[in-house]
């Protein structure tokens, strides 16, 4: 073989190898026939978004988190309330919303192919911001959000994981365009999600503490104490009552008879504007036997060893939180003090709210909420953390004056105090006492409509029916009644045919 020839086959060996990277690049990211075949179709069967869902569970990953966060809201099979139970299973106001939600994740269809994995599929999901968030590892990017809907057999409706926001040729995001995938599946899709999801605490209860309208509080019992622990009682204890006939009335101060003195205007203001927007930022489970109203059950203990455990497990439950159960006599009931004093604040609805304050706490926004931290939360969200919570509680309450302060923009803590409501009715703070209610008017023509029904009531029964009564009658007339006159009819006719003879 001579150079020329073999230099010839060499330029044609080469060709066909670019001609064969040249195919193999130009259709690496399109879509293979089974990809095909699922564009357009949903990623998962369309379900009855509020017949058939009945929880749903939100996991994302922050950075600078150790885990990541989960929030979950199910439908409690025994009450069909739903509840939070990484909340202590706090009761959600979640009927609508979870409807809501599920509409929004019913029937995302995959309407583009991403492109093929050449990557290796953790490269490859990264890249699109669509790694499961429940198995970070060592990711800190590329995680997406995983979404999950059960029905009531907690069987999975759709399970998606949701990625980053598709970018247009500007390089802006394109509206509702994500990058999405089948949590079950690797392949990643663009799809059209018009998502109504929020796994915040907030938007799945109701916030609104009090539900009360400032306007409506008429009289206030401010109850200013320190409650010493080693007394075990209240201290320089300082009461203060306040009312008013209406939001237009000026506030009185018993016992002011000065009358060159008057309330400050702005603080009473101030104080009736922040029951109004009181707001929910955390929940704790109370001790079992703490009733609602402060009191503590304690029927059915009759052993004195035991009674006395029981009341110490009940106070230290809620030491911690700066509330302080005393029992001054053997045969008194417990009375519930705060670490910082109480409010009781009337409606001119009869409704009472007695506020009792305890410890300042200060936390991550998931310490707020629930008293545990990002290292402590896990797929047990349900079990009881009362072990952590009063590990994470146990804040002192030297930083009182700090209370009101906004999240620490260094660290991302918040500042809240621990806040124990009981609610009652009580009829000497209604407006004006209740009358019995007013007969409803009569329709013109009533009286003479009723008069001629009562008389229609009255009239004697159809004079047909006498006729019908009669028909027994005729039945006990003798059937054979017609008998004797055919008698006398054969005998006349004998004594006639005796004469002819």
């Amino acid at each position: 073989m001579n150079t020329e020839t073999r230099n010839t086959l060499y330029f044609a060996a080469a060709a066909i190898v670019c001609v064969v990277l040249a195919v193999a690049v130009n259709t690496g990211g399109l879509p293979t026939a089974q990809h095909n075949r699922n564009l357009g179709k949903p990623f998962f069967i369309e379900f009855d978004a509020v017949k058939d869902a009945r929880s749903l569970e939100v996991i994302v990953y922050n950075k600078g988190q150790a885990q990541p966060s989960r929030f979950k809201v199910v439908q409690d099979q025994t009450t069909r309330r739903y509840v939070i139970p990484s909340h202590h299973n706090y009761e959600a106001d979640a009927k609508d919303r979870l409807a809501k939600t599920a509409a929004s994740l019913n029937g995302i269809k995959r309407a583009y192919f991403a492109e093929r994995n050449n990557l290796g599929t953790d490269s490859y999901h990264e890249k699109y911001g669509v790694l499961d968030p429940s198995d970070a590892r060592s990711y800190s990017e590329g995680l997406g959000s995983r979404v999950t809907l059960k029905d009531a057999d907690d069987t999975p409706l759709a399970d998606y994981i949701i990625g980053n926001k598709v970018e247009i040729a500007s390089g802006d995001d394109a509206t509702d365009r994500y990058y999405v995938r089948d949590a079950g599946e690797d392949e990643v899709y663009i799809a059209e999600c018009k998502m109504d999801l929020s796994a915040k605490f907030s938007d799945w209860i109701e916030p609104n503490l009090l539900d009360v309208q400032g306007d409506d509080i008429t009289h206030l019992v401010i109850d200013r104490y320190s409650f010493d622990e080693q007394q075990g009682a209240a201290v320089d204890q300082q009461v203060n009552t306040l009312s008013r006939k209406d939001a237009a009335d000026k506030w009185a101060l018993q016992g002011l008879e000065n009358p060159e003195q008057e309330v400050d205007v702005d603080k009473l203001r101030d104080l009736v504007s922040a029951l109004d927007n009181l707001k929910i930022a955390g929940v704790r489970p109370k001790p079992k036997r703490l009733n609602p109203d402060f009191s503590v059950d304690l029927k059915g203990i009759t052993d004195n060893l035991v009674l006395r455990a029981e009341i110490g497990n009940i106070q230290r439950s809620l030491f911690s939180s700066g509330f302080f159960p005393v029992q001054t006599k053997e045969d008194e009931a417990l009375k519930l003090y705060g670490n910082a004093g109480e409010l009781h604040a009337a409606t001119k609805q009869g409704v009472v709210y007695t506020l009792l304050f305890g410890e300042v706490f200060t936390g991550s926004e998931l310490e707020i909420e629930t008293g545990l931290t990002d290292d402590s939360q896990s797929d047990s969200d349900d079990k009881d953390k009362n072990t952590k919570k009063d590990k994470t509680d146990s804040k002192k309450p030297d930083d009182a004056k700090d209370d009101s302060k906004d999240a620490d923009a260094k660290t991302g803590l918040n500042t809240h105090r621990y806040l124990l409501i009981r609610a009652s009715f009580d009829r000497k703070y209604l407006e004006g006492e209740p009358t019995e209610p007013l007969p409803p008017k009569k329709p013109e023509g009533y009286d003479e409509a009723k008069k001629q029904q009562d008389a229609d009531k009255k009239k004697p029964a159809d004079k047909k029916k006498p006729a019908d009564k009669k028909k027994p009658a005729d039945k006990k007339k003798p059937a054979d009644k017609k008998k004797p006159a055919e008698k006398k009819k054969s005998a006349d006719k004998k004594k006639s045919a005796d004469k002819k003879k």
